[in-house]
Order: structure tokens, then sequence, then C-alpha cells
């Protein structure tokens, strides 16, 4: 769907009517619009992970990851019998 998005941005900046180009693709009017004003804004029209940014920095969550881990570990006995 990403290249479809992409080829249908660059044939609206080409001077085909966004209208037909809706028409002719799998991508949605109001989608290519917005994609197509975020493109001559300079913006990127990659899709953006939703919601607000992590408050972590990476290396933080993978600390947390790696101690969680060790914490299993210590707390779960190697052997278990059912």
């Amino acid at each position: 769907m990403e290249k479809q998005l992409e080829e249908a941005v660059d044939r609206v900046l080409a001077g085909e009517k966004l209208t037909a180009v809706a028409d002719s693709s799998p991508v949605s009017f109001s989608t290519l619009k917005r994609k197509v004003a975020a493109r001559n804004k300079g913006h990127s029209i990659e899709r953006q992970r939703p919601g607000p940014a992590p408050l972590l920095p990476s290396e933080c969550e993978a600390d947390i990851v790696t101690w969680v881990a060790g914490m299993q570990r210590c707390l779960v006995p190697e052997s278990v019998t059912v």
C-alpha cells in the first residue's frame, strides 16, 4: 500500500487531477489530499506510529527488559514438575 500511495502522490504532483487519481487508485481522496499537502510542505508521507512519542529512551527500555528477564530467571525454579 505504501508504494501505491507514493505512486498516487507522484501522479498528482505531476499534474494529474486529484479526483482522477483517487478514482483510479486504491488510495482514498482524503488520504491522497492530506499526503499531497504534506509533500508540498516538505513533510514525509511515510506512515508514522500512532500516539505520543515514547517517554523513555530506547537504552532505558532495553535496561528494563534486561532487568525484568533477570528477575524472572531468579524467581522461577529451573525445573517445574507438573
